[in-house]
């Protein structure tokens, strides 16, 4: 998820996520699990939670999920959300870990973006 210059934040790639849900998610800081995310500016882990049948998140096929705000400059520029490892395992503290280098890099890639459209 990126930020957009209204302050929400918006999917801007997913994998296996409807398109329909792409196209009409977006968030602000505060608002649910990644909103909560944001205004904390740290990572939630939730593994083995239970979910009602009519929470947003029972569409996802396990009930663990890693949302992990991406900081450029005391700024939250946008956010990683993980859920639905495969063959339905759940996510775990060695996956939290593991990110952390993809996230480094995707901080450099909007950095960059910023710098060239800044620029242009």
């Amino acid at each position: 998820m990126l930020k957009d210059n209204s302050g929400f934040f918006f999917i801007i790639a997913s994998y296996g996520l409807p398109n329909k849900i792409v196209k009409e998610t977006k968030i602000k800081e505060g608002e649910g699990n990644a909103g909560l995310a944001i205004k904390e500016r740290s990572a939630i882990f939730m593994k083995k939670i239970k979910l009602s049948k009519d929470t947003f998140e029972n569409r996802y096929k396990t009930d663990s999920f890693i949302s992990y705000p991406i900081e450029d400059g005391g700024e939250i520029v946008g956010l990683l959300n993980l859920t639905d490892k495969k063959y339905d395992v759940y996510l775990s503290e060695k996956d939290l870990e593991a990110i952390v280098p993809t996230i480094e890099r995707i901080k450099f890639v909007i950095k960059e973006l910023k710098n060239r459209f800044r620029n242009v």
